[in-house]
């Protein structure tokens, strides 16, 4: 059996190509040498980052805001930091004028910041300590799980569990929804108590 052969063109190269390609490596390694050679001691912006200026409220920049992200986990942050040191006026401070609020005690809703008022100093005389865990923004609502721990409590219970729901709507709780766990024994005990609960 006879081997084939394949015959290739040769190619020739422009005559022009061997002198540019001669002259972009030495440019390119005279840039490379002086780069080298340029310390930093000798040019005070090198090796110092570029100063970026944070953008301006409102400027676009193509990214969200993380604070608009987290607005609803940080005006309920706030309510929770309030309530758990006793401070009704800084609790309040967190809802709308017209805002609504479930709960045990808001039956069927306290409307508006006094009705909410007389709700969170009952809440502060209890001494209650509201804990929020798994916590979830979607949009401006939040939804959590929560605990209640108070020393006013009836004999036997250490806390109350229950989920909440939070809307907020420009920087005010607008809808704070407290929905105590009724088949929760501990809860159920707190919920069949008088009606201080």
């Amino acid at each position: 059996m006879a081997k084939a052969s394949i015959a290739l063109p040769t190619r020739t190269l422009p005559t022009w190509l061997p002198p540019v390609v001669v002259g972009a490596v030495v440019v390119v390694a005279a840039l490379a040498t002086w780069a080298l050679l340029v310390r930093p001691s000798d040019n005070p912006t090198r090796g110092a980052p570029a100063q970026q200026t944070a953008p301006i409220a409102g400027q676009q920049t193509g990214l969200p805001d993380p604070a608009a992200l987290n607005e609803p986990m940080l005006i309920v942050q706030g309510y929770l930091e309030s309530v758990n040191h006793g401070d009704t006026a800084g609790a309040l401070a967190a809802f709308s004028a017209d805002a609504a609020f479930i709960s045990p005690r808001c039956q069927p809703a306290c409307i508006g910041i006094a009705a909410i008022g007389l709700s969170l100093a009952d809440t502060n005389a209890s001494q209650g300590q509201l804990t929020l865990t798994d916590p979830r923004v979607e949009g401006d609502t939040l939804t959590a799980h929560f605990s209640v721990a108070s020393p006013e409590f009836p004999s036997g219970v250490q806390r109350v569990i229950g989920t909440t729901l939070a809307v907020v709507r420009n920087q005010k709780i607008a809808l704070l929804s407290m929905n105590w766990d009724a088949t929760d024994p501990q809860t159920a005990t707190v919920l069949n108590a008088s009606g201080r609960y």
